[in-house]
């Protein structure tokens, strides 16, 4: 097997595993948008392949993906998977992928500043800096905390 067969491989599987866990671990609208996040780092951004393999309807993959590329996770036809693909740890790697889920979903801002990714809440406090090249806070807890208030806070508009 060539490497980069294996690494395709490799990436596959993360992808496989990922979907997994976003499955299990929130709640449906960002497991959703997790969903979506993951099968666009393999299959590209077009909207209409995305609504079949991820079984969304096109109006909420076209909602997610006006979020995803203002935030330049999603450019063209390709998803930026960097942030989360290659991570060593399933915890860490989830991390990045709620949170690209979140801003999927509007809970999140992202801004990238040249050498790392910077999410933000609603009042521009900090959540999660992502950079390659060095550790970031564990914040997994305090991103479903998040995701949970803003699920309480949609039910309770819609009552």
């Amino acid at each position: 097997m060539l490497l980069s067969e294996a690494i395709a491989y490799q990436r596959d599987i993360i992808a496989v595993k990922s979907r997994i866990l976003a499955a299990m671990m929130c709640p449906h609208e960002t497991s959703a948008a997790m969903q979506l996040v993951i099968a666009a780092s393999q299959a590209g951004t077009n909207a209409t392949c995305l609504a079949k393999q991820t079984g969304l309807a096109i109006e909420r993959v076209h909602s997610f993906a006006k979020r995803l590329r203002q935030a330049k996770i999603w450019s063209g036809h390709s998803a930026d998977a960097s942030e989360w693909q290659d991570v060593s740890y399933d915890h860490q790697r989830m991390t990045i992928i709620l949170a690209q889920a979140l801003v999927a979903r509007g809970v999140l801002k992202r801004q990238w500043t040249g050498s790392a990714a910077i999410y933000t809440d609603e009042s521009d406090n900090v959540v999660l800096r992502c950079c390659p090249f060095e550790s970031f806070i564990d914040c997994l807890d305090a991103l479903l905390h998040l995701d949970s208030r803003s699920q309480q806070a949609l039910v309770s508009t819609q009552s």
